[in-house]
């Protein structure tokens, strides 16, 4: 009976030492491509001139992203009006607000799990020194997507205030090249809103709008326009429009807020539900 508790005892001994050499194995074999990020990405700020209206812009990477080789996610975050600025010893205004306040307080998460995939933004902040067009904006977003290694499929654009109306208008000329948008507390109504909620429609753009209840500064009929005028050229991705309960024009806060989610999403979350 000894020998055969002995014996047992050996062989288990064996199996375990066997499992543990085929974990350390699985764990060597897994590349920086493959890891999951758990850290806090890293925020730079860059002064760059990039056309007359963008002089600079925060960059946050992934914390892994030097020691790796794919491409990332990539997200536009266009600023208000109270941010602009020369894009060198103006910049940190971009930290005060918005996408760049999250990344600044460390509360964007390092990594975002959507249908099974498992994901991390490249976020961009741009500041600009007066109200860009949309070309000035397309080349700004060609440079960063030439520069870093942004996923061309996975290029998403957000704003709030005057850059919610940049985010509509940049959508509604490229919208084949965007995989999602989201403009908080405005919309662009100038002449040929309809044209461009057309494009935005027909190459079926995934839009997610917020907007308070009485905002003093950006009317709510407008947002609703614009989502009614996509709704009407009848789109494969139904635009979604969430309306806070509040006064006062800040209703970035909460939908730029990682806690915040509809249907168990952020808008991080639901962007990434979408890809060209």
């Amino acid at each position: 009976m000894l020998r055969l508790i002995n014996s047992i005892s050996r062989m288990l001994l064996l199996l375990l030492l066997s499992c543990s050499s085929f974990m350390c194995k699985k764990h060597m074999n897994i590349t920086p491509d493959e890891m999951v990020e758990t850290a806090q990405p890293e925020l730079t700020g860059v002064t760059k001139q990039v056309n007359d209206a963008f002089g600079g812009y925060y960059i946050s990477l992934p914390k892994l992203y030097p020691q790796t080789r794919k491409k990332y996610p990539v997200l536009f975050f266009y600023h208000g009006l109270g941010q602009t600025g020369n894009g060198s010893t103006d910049l940190p205004y971009i930290l005060n607000d918005g996408i760049g306040k999250v990344l600044n307080d460390k509360k964007f998460p390092p990594s975002f799990d959507v249908n099974g995939k498992n994901s991390s933004f490249i976020v961009v902040s741009p500041q600009y020194s007066m109200v860009p067009t949309v070309w000035e904006t397309a080349q700004f977003m060609t440079y960063i997507m030439t520069t870093y290694r942004g996923d061309q499929k996975r290029l998403y654009v957000a704003g709030l205030s005057l850059g919610a109306r940049l985010t509509t208008l940049v959508a509604g000329t490229y919208a084949k090249n965007i995989a999602a948008i989201v403009p908080i507390s405005g919309v662009a109504l100038n002449p040929g809103i309809q044209e461009r909620c057309h494009v935005i429609a027909e190459n079926n753009l995934p839009v997610w709008a917020f907007h308070n209840q009485d905002d003093p500064l950006a009317s709510l009929d407008d947002a609703n326009n614009f989502i009614n005028f996509i709704k009407s050229y009848n789109p494969t991705v139904l635009p979604r429009m969430t309306i806070f309960n509040v006064y006062g024009h800040d209703a970035w806060t909460t939908a730029l807020n990682p806690e915040y989610k509809e249907d168990g999403k952020n808008m991080y979350e639901w962007m990434l539900q979408y890809s060209r």
